[in-house]
């Protein structure tokens, strides 16, 4: 079954005056991080394209006096969706057309015209070093967003919100590493489905990690080959039936939830029907590990007696 936009897109279509609030409000942001350099859009440049507008700028002082040594350094073009309503960051290393080209390519590769949230530009710096080249290069585009309606939520490099953040659930308390023996402390855990099933990335190949059992298995497809069979068709690639009964019983998965399923679909029973929930993404998480946990050294076929609190 094909996937339908409409079934979760929230559309935006933002005109041009809000694509310039939003520009000057992160170059407000941006001021501070620069000793409080004045900086203003150079609107006369503002490029638009069918998705949105491309916006540069500079500081106030270059601007009115062209004296280089108030030039900013890094001042990488931003481009404001006019669908979502969402602002991204290019580069400086090549040409706009260059990070152009290369958004639009992404914003088809990852969805993102399905997206119900999408990650603020990178903020969590520190972690940007432990990431792959090309990827990294993604994350500052596209810092991350929950695309079909709940059913892929790859993650950004950002400190808030604490469930989109990848150094979460990558080095602090809730690292996977910890919480599932197969996972390797340098996997980087990129993406997770709608049910709290882990997609990380290890030597260039995407391996998907059973939240409820803690097999692991490697995918061999790199990230932008897993992006592309995922947006193909993610009801069958990514297993999302499981969402769409959910929605049809007329509940929502909102960003930063995931569906918890009783009984686990691991188990016989399941076979007679589940129950399902939303809950908090880092919730469903350490239930699923701790599930997992405690049945490591069951046999197949063993009747096991489950609490649910």
């Amino acid at each position: 079954m094909a996937y339908s936009e409409g079934e979760s897109t929230q559309r935006v279509m933002i005109d041009r005056t809000e694509a310039t609030r939003l520009a000057l409000t992160w170059l407000k942001g941006k001021g501070h991080e620069t000793d409080a350099i004045d900086l203003c859009l150079l609107e006369e440049q503002t490029l638009e394209t069918e998705f949105g507008w491309v916006f540069f700028y500079t500081s106030k002082l270059f601007h009115e006096t062209g004296d280089f040594k108030y030039a900013v350094a890094g001042n990488a073009p931003m481009i404001v969706d006019r669908t979502l309503g969402s602002l991204h960051l290019t580069g400086t290393a090549r040409s706009i057309e260059y990070y152009i080209e290369e958004f639009r390519r992404q914003r088809a590769l990852i969805g993102l015209s399905t997206a119900t949230f999408i990650g603020q530009p990178c903020d969590d710096d520190s972690i940007l070093t432990k990431l792959p080249r090309n990827y990294l290069e993604f994350l500052r585009s596209v810092n991350g967003c929950v695309v079909f309606g709940g059913g892929l939520h790859i993650r950004g490099v950002a400190n808030e919100p604490d469930w989109h953040s990848m150094r979460r659930v990558w080095i602090e308390d809730d690292r996977l590493s910890a919480l599932y023996p197969q996972v390797h402390a340098d996997d980087v855990p990129f993406a997770q489905d709608c049910l709290g099933d882990q997609f990380l990335l290890r030597s260039n190949s995407v391996y998907r990690l059973s939240g409820e059992t803690g097999e692991i298995e490697n995918l061999e497809l790199g990230w932008q080959d897993f992006f592309s069979a995922a947006t193909a068709n993610p009801i069958e690639f990514l297993s999302l039936q499981p969402l769409q009964r959910f929605k049809l019983d007329g509940n929502s998965l909102e960003p930063g939830q995931l569906l918890n399923v009783y009984p686990p679909f691991c188990t016989k029973e399941s076979a007679n029907g589940v129950s399902m929930k939303a809950v908090p993404a880092l919730e469903q998480i350490r239930f699923l590990a701790d599930f997992s946990d405690q049945i490591a050294t069951v046999a197949n076929g063993t009747k096991i007696r489950m609490s649910v609190k």
